[in-house]
């Protein structure tokens, strides 16, 4: 890649990170009081997604259908990341504190650069893996300093689950991302996972129209912003990243996470936890500025319909 290409693919990895981090947010106001129900919020919120990619898609006169070697990934990364994903966290959030449900899900980077060594073919360098290392030490301080606890329940359980099926997501949709554009990327899956959402999303219609009207507006940022936006921007980074660098980068989606509660919800972090941020941004840089191994050649940028 050039150097502009790879200043925008970490361009596109900035604002994933702040989409997704204040996906947290806007969960926890669309929650509040028992507004939706798991399965209500997803299904809302993949259905509205789902119209809002149908419309760029008819901007930009249709997407490719999938080839057929490729449509079980399709149909395995909608179901992965966009309905199971999901249901699992939502679900086991009502039992699981915040801080403990960070901390699991923070081992999702580790355990997709592990796969992508060992079924993509990826590397780190040594000081890749200390930085992936350090990033993982300073999200798990972010956990701790909000009070993380292991104490085994069902909820746990599910949030481990959830941070497995994540990771298995980001490694498969490496596999296939030179052969399609990121618009593709993002669309087949999260309308395959729309349409699987449907059995568990009873009453939302119903929900949607006896909501509190914040609720309701965090479901709408959730659809158009860390859905569409976020996974658009994710896909696009991807596309030219290698895994193990592009995953590096979602240790500071707790990060942000914790900047948005400050600024939306008044919400100071302890200084642990803002220490935990700053350890958490150094292992980043050293995975991005140093992880890959002397002398391996960067990925090669492939043409992307969706930026023409």
């Amino acid at each position: 890649m050039t150097g502009a290409q790879r200043l925008q693919a970490f361009a596109a990895l900035l604002g994933t990170i702040f989409l997704w981090g204040s996906g947290f947010i806007a969960v926890r106001a669309a929650v509040a009081n028992g507004a939706y129900s798991a399965g209500q919020l997803s299904e809302a919120r993949l259905a509205l997604a789902s119209l809002l990619l149908l419309v760029i898609v008819a901007v930009k006169r249709g997407i490719s259908v999938p080839q057929r070697r490729d449509w079980l990934a399709f149909f395995a990364l909608g179901a992965t990341g966009q309905m199971l994903y999901q249901l699992l966290l939502n679900t086991g959030e009502r039992t699981v504190d915040g801080g403990t449900a960070a901390l699991l899900v923070s081992c999702a980077p580790i355990i997709a650069a592990l796969l992508a060594v060992a079924f993509l073919g990826e590397r780190l360098s040594w000081v890749g893996w200390i930085g992936t290392a350090v990033a993982f030490t300073g999200a798990t301080m972010i956990a701790v300093s909000s009070g993380a606890s292991l104490s085994g329940s069902l909820g746990v359980l599910l949030i481990v689950a959830a941070t497995l099926v994540w990771a298995t997501y980001l490694v498969l949709q490496k596999s296939i991302a030179s052969r399609y554009s990121s618009l593709e990327l993002t669309v087949w899956p999260m309308w395959i996972g729309a349409v699987l959402l449907l059995p568990f999303s009873r009453g939302t219609l119903a929900t949607i129209r006896t909501a509190p009207t914040p609720a309701t507006l965090a479901v709408v940022w959730l659809a158009a912003c860390s859905s569409v936006a976020g996974f658009l921007l994710w896909a696009y980074a991807l596309k030219r990243l290698p895994v193990t660098v592009a995953t590096s980068a979602l240790y500071c989606v707790p990060v942000a996470a914790f900047l948005l509660g400050v600024a939306v919800l008044q919400e100071m972090p302890p200084a642990s936890a803002l220490l935990g941020g700053a350890i958490a941004i150094v292992g980043v840089a050293l995975v991005q500025l140093l992880g890959r191994p002397g002398g391996e050649a960067p990925p090669t940028a492939v043409p992307d319909p969706i930026e023409s």
